[in-house]
């Protein structure tokens, strides 16, 4: 049960180490590690100086409504600040950590499942209401099939 106070984040949330937080990055350097590119929406942003990942659902909460500040109990964020601190033991990444909302990820999921029907209604001339039907038609007829198939071989074999 969550504490009181606690208000839980809707949408995707980033685990960020920023490099730009520590004191002259820019003469110090610093290394990713290729292991990072297996985390969930791993991303590198060289020009912000700053990698990240997409922290596992229901992880994330803000202390209470009116807060701003976000924070993650996922247990990959430990994992990943290792791996973080392992390729660069000469920086003090204390201050460089933190969790926010991820914007681009919630967007691009949204036009991920709408872009391609507003294309196919384009290309056929046809409503989007009704592509969406077809397509739901389509998935069901498929599921109906391959089930019905599935329990002729097991009545063939009985």
């Amino acid at each position: 049960m969550p504490e009181l106070g606690i208000v839980k984040v809707s949408g995707y949330v980033r685990h960020v180490v920023d490099f730009s937080r520590i004191p002259n990055i820019q003469n110090i350097g610093y290394n990713v590690s290729p292991k990072l590119e297996k985390f969930f929406g791993f991303i590198h942003n060289s020009e912000k100086k700053r990698v990240s990942f997409i922290v596992a659902n229901n992880t994330s909460f803000y202390k209470n409504h009116n807060a701003t500040e976000i924070y993650s109990t996922d247990p990959n964020i430990q994992i990943f600040n290792k791996i973080v601190q392992q390729s660069n033991p000469h920086l003090n990444l204390s201050n460089a950590t933190y969790d926010m909302k991820d914007k681009d990820m919630n967007e691009s999921l949204l036009n991920w499942f709408s872009d391609p029907i507003g294309n196919i209604s384009k290309d056929f001339g046809i409503d989007k209401k009704v592509v969406k039907y077809i397509l739901i038609g389509g998935i069901l007829f498929t599921f109906v099939y391959f089930v019905r198939k599935k329990n002729e071989k097991q009545n063939r074999k009985a």
